[in-house]
């Protein structure tokens, strides 16, 4: 998850994972041209029951010198994942809400089981909309929808999910911006080893898929960070004439005999999308 500061000027959160402990836990970078980072440490672990081993950050806004994080907790050691909220004055150093603010629906509904990456955005007139991952006890994941007026109450839509696990593709969060009243969303799909796709709406509720798809395909280099898998959690931002899409690679031969690479690859895209 990245952000622009100011002009040269790129901070990151991202989720990083502690092997020897087996704690997912969230981690702070810097940059000053957005493609090559520092790292500089956790700013934030489990802490509360119900996140297990894991805090993952998914979406960021920044208001009135305010930062809001909201982040999926649970991993491997709770039976659900779930999706909680934090704040910060800094970025670095945060107070979270406690208990979720999302967590999962009735047995038989599409988010039974896991309630995951959340894509938040402040709406016209006030208050929030959420875009996220439902899994059912199928391990079947589709998209759906909550409205918040504060960003800790939060009512899900009752048409969910708004894209089905075909449609979807059955991974997890998608890269959503929404510009000139139109929506754009890039996110993976299945087949292959995986590739992104572009949909487009007028109100983020109904979605057109592109023209053009698949529009990035796993990578043709040799040993490359993304040659067998491209996609999972998708995310991005938009700098100047560009976006910038984050989505995960997987290569098991980067490194040779050092071993599995698994991590954060970039995509550009012109501003003028299909």
């Amino acid at each position: 998850m990245v952000w622009k500061q100011a002009a040269a000027d790129y901070r990151m959160l991202y989720e990083a994972v502690a092997a020897a402990a087996s704690t997912t836990a969230v981690a702070y970078a810097t940059s000053t041209d957005g493609l090559t980072w520092t790292k500089k440490g956790s700013v934030m672990s489990p802490s509360e029951a119900w996140e297990g081993n894991e805090v993952s950050p998914q979406s960021l806004l920044i208001e009135q010198g305010v930062y809001k994080l909201w982040y999926h907790g649970g991993g491997n050691t709770q039976p659900n994942r779930k999706i909680g909220y934090a704040t910060s004055a800094d970025g670095l150093t945060w107070m979270k809400h406690g208990d979720p603010v999302l967590t999962v629906g009735t047995s038989g509904t599409f988010d039974d089981d896991e309630t995951a990456e959340p894509r938040v955005f402040a709406v016209s007139g006030g208050g929030y909309r959420m875009y996220y991952t439902g899994a059912n006890q199928s391990a079947r994941k589709s998209l759906g929808v909550a409205t918040s007026a504060d960003g800790v109450s939060w009512t899900k839509r009752a048409g969910n999910p708004i894209l089905d696990s075909n449609r979807w593709g059955n991974y997890w969060g998608g890269a959503f911006f929404q510009e000139g009243g139109i929506w754009h969303l890039w996110h993976a799909i299945e087949g292959g080893n995986g590739s992104l796709a572009y949909m487009w709406s007028k109100d983020g509720i109904s979605w057109t898929d592109g023209t053009k798809n698949p529009v990035l395909l796993p990578g043709a280099t040799a040993n490359g960070p993304d040659t067998q898998f491209v996609g999972d959690s998708v995310s991005g931002y938009r700098d100047g004439a560009e976006y910038r899409i984050f989505y995960t690679g997987y290569a098991a031969n980067l490194f040779g005999t050092m071993g599995r690479f698994e991590g954060i690859c970039m995509a550009r895209v012109a501003a003028t999308c299909p």
